[in-house]
């Protein structure tokens, strides 16, 4: 069975992906905080793969500002 990261052809979204995939599964959503803690990346770099990934479908953005989550997308 092919894993979500499979799909991507970008090697930062995967590596991303790969690193907060547990967390998602785990709660269902993560926060642009958590992660930050679980890849190391700046603020700036998880608000632009965040954005990627949204504009891809792959991710949903719930709530506004520090309230904002994001989930997989069905």
């Amino acid at each position: 069975m092919a894993k979500i990261t499979d799909f991507f052809k970008n090697s930062h979204e995967n590596a991303f992906m790969s690193a907060i995939m547990p967390m998602l599964q785990k709660n269902g959503e993560i926060s642009a905080t958590a992660a930050i803690v679980a890849t190391g990346k700046s603020v700036q770099r998880v608000r632009q793969l965040f954005v990627a990934l949204v504009d891809k479908g792959i991710l949903i953005a719930t709530g506004q500002n520090k309230d904002r989550r994001y989930k997989l997308s069905k």
